[in-house]
């Protein structure tokens, strides 16, 4: 049998290399590890909805005559889940309206500025307004001829009122 002599130069060589190269093995596994930690987190949002309705009650006449009274008394109803600040614009069919009725008695609680009417408080969630208005009244001093059919066209706004501390600043006046 024939012996091999290995010179111990090289030996003490390809230990070091292999040395080196575990720790640099060793070394990259680790910083890898750390460098690529996972974690995952599930955040659910909850979206809130601002939504208001018109409700009335409404009468219609079978026929309107002068002097007639008209019951009709809308309100607004939150119906979404955040309180909310409400505007309302109250519109007729034909601007010639105004010459046949009295002019709208309006709730005390709303507040007309620039062509709107601003409930003056924080419309929590399944609550209501007071009516706006409580009935149309004909003008008695006018004849028959001069009624025609027209609409009273009621139109409401909501904005979120948590982040506001007036009607005012909710819609920016």
């Amino acid at each position: 049998m024939r012996k091999f002599k290995v010179n111990s130069y090289y030996l003490k060589l390809v230990s070091f290399a292999l040395g080196i190269v575990a720790v640099a093995i060793l070394s990259f596994s680790a910083t890898y590890a750390y460098l690529t930690s996972k974690d995952v987190v599930n955040n659910n949002f909850g979206v809130g909805e601002n939504t208001v309705e018109i409700e009335e009650e409404f009468e219609p006449p079978h026929k309107v005559t002068p002097g007639a009274t008209i019951k009709k008394r809308p309100s607004i109803k939150n119906t979404g889940n955040e309180d909310v600040y409400v505007r309302v614009r109250i519109l007729f069919s034909d601007d010639k309206v105004k010459e046949i009725i009295d002019d709208l008695e309006i709730n005390s609680s709303f507040v007309l500025n620039d062509g709107w009417y601003y409930y003056n408080k924080v419309l929590k969630t399944n609550s209501s307004t007071p009516d706006i208005f409580q009935d149309i009244k004909v003008k008695s001093n006018i004849s028959q001829e001069a009624i025609f059919d027209f609409d009273v066209i009621i139109y409401a706004e909501s904005v979120n009122s948590s982040k506001y501390s007036s009607y005012q600043d909710a819609f920016g006046l």
